[in-house]
């Protein structure tokens, strides 16, 4: 048994060894640990995959996802059957429950006793002895919460109707909050803190702001961009699909297929069309020289490459871990060049900067369900800084003449529009391009959201 007060350690709690059959439960658990311990400040999973068989693997990567999307619906049916509010249990044990209960009530074809037993075990193991009964027992009222899922029928606000990906599920009991306070209700039935639904509500309107949210709750299908003119070849006709948008298809088959299909061809990426709007843009300019500052992994550079064949393009990011994938990705690309930022000389000058900085990821949130969560008016604020601090520091990069393209993943004004217009005002350009894209539709129809704005420098000195 690990003691209590380890629970707060990782390194502590990854030395426990359970049977084979729970591998799966415990990575899940043992991540979701963590994140109890910062919600709602949630960054990108750091659930450890490694070990783990497809089997074990596929049920981790859905246990650990639908956590994270369904967190606060989770908590809400936990705190209705707990003898006490969740927020007093040992992480541990809220790690446990959230992880039984996601199990339950929205993962339906596994076995309730599977689940049950499984998570017995693990609060047996990771909290302590006498959190087994609690745990099973919460669990236990859990699973008589969920009467029957109804696929395919629209989900419609109710005391006991929980909104699915496709369909609805009912409940035993009508237990969610009233309907008539809609934004609270739809906070609770879809996860989605009430003040982001409010947010989106005075900006775009009550059903706009309940379509988002909806979409956020979708299992984002794994989007690629291909070569332009390839025809599918027959033996990858069972692999994928055709995207509602040319140029892209969904792909269909496993991982490790995924992998082939994409080394065979240098401009082969995953990608989603929204992400490609920016860059496709810019396409009737003449840039010699390109940096893409804010590179991440280098999707968006590979869409450069294949756009600029003829142009030098440098890329760049301040994590030194991310330019060595970079350098990995980009080895057949000629005229990629990575290199780190503080090699950016100052007398160095581009004619065009791709900046796709750090946001608030309000735009993606179907691929991204923590960001939900740390998702309010003081965390964009501070990613509104950091936006103007990185455009302060590049912007003297861009050649008199030259072009800046701005670029989100947000829905969120003052890290869009606002962000761009008080960019114009400040080295006197000119914005010459704009668009906001709006997530929305599903399977080979579905899209994450963007933003960009493309800004040319005036022609004197910035």
């Amino acid at each position: 048994m690990i003691p209590k007060d380890t629970c707060r350690s990782p390194h502590s709690v990854t030395r426990c060894r359970l049977p084979a059959c729970s591998s799966a439960r415990y990575a899940v658990t043992t991540s979701l640990i963590r994140a109890v311990q910062c919600f709602p400040d949630l960054h990108q999973s750091n659930l450890d995959l490694d070990g783990l068989s497809p089997l074990d693997l596929d049920l981790a990567v859905a246990i650990h996802r639908t956590t994270l999307q369904r967190w606060l619906t989770l908590e809400y049916l936990l705190d209705r059957v707990l003898d006490q509010p969740m927020s007093s249990l040992e992480p541990a044990l809220r790690a446990v429950l959230l992880a039984g209960a996601a199990q339950l009530v929205f993962l339906n074809r596994l076995p309730r006793y599977a689940v049950v037993d499984e998570s017995v075990h693990l609060a047996r193991q990771l909290v302590r002895p006498g959190a087994a009964a609690l745990s099973n027992a919460v669990l236990r009222r859990i699973a008589r919460l969920v009467r029957r899922v109804e696929p395919g029928r629209r989900w419609t606000p109710g005391l006991d109707r929980l909104p699915l990906e496709s369909g609805s599920l009912v409940l035993t009991e009508p237990v969610l909050p009233d309907p008539d306070k809609f934004e609270i209700h739809l906070s609770i039935a879809a996860s989605m803190p009430v003040a982001v639904i409010r947010r989106w509500q005075e900006r775009f309107g009550l059903i706009s702001a309940a379509d988002l949210t909806l979409h956020a709750m979708q299992n984002p299908p794994t989007i690629l961009a291909l070569e332009p003119g390839l025809d599918r070849p027959a033996s990858d006709c069972d692999s994928w699909i055709c995207h509602e948008q040319p140029g892209f298809v969904v792909w269909k088959g496993q991982q490790d297929a995924l992998r082939a299909f994409l080394h065979r061809h240098p401009t082969r990426r995953v990608q989603d069309p929204a992400s490609t709007i920016a860059i496709a843009a810019c396409h009737q300019l003449r840039p010699r020289r390109i940096l893409d500052y804010c590179a991440g992994l280098g999707t968006k550079t590979r869409q450069l490459a294949t756009t600029f064949d003829r142009a030098e393009i440098f890329a760049t990011d301040i994590n030194p871990q991310r330019r060595w994938a970079l350098r990995a990705v980009h080895r057949a690309h000629p005229n990629v060049r990575v290199c780190a930022p503080q090699a950016l000389s100052d007398g160095q000058r581009f004619d065009l900067l791709v900046l796709d900085v750090p946001c608030s990821n309000s735009a993606v949130l179907a691929r991204r369900p923590e960001a939900r969560y740390r998702l309010s008016a003081r965390s964009v604020r501070k990613m509104v800084r950091l936006q103007q601090q990185i455009i302060l520091k590049t912007v003297p990069l861009v050649r008199p003449g030259g072009w800046l393209l701005y670029v989100t993943c947000s829905l969120e004004e003052q890290e869009n529009a606002q962000q761009a217009r008080n960019l114009v005002s400040h080295v006197g350009g000119r914005l010459c391009a704009e668009q906001q894209t709006i997530p929305g539709g599903r399977g080979r129809g579905y899209h994450d959201g963007s933003y960009f704005a493309l800004i040319q420098m005036p022609d004197q000195s910035v």
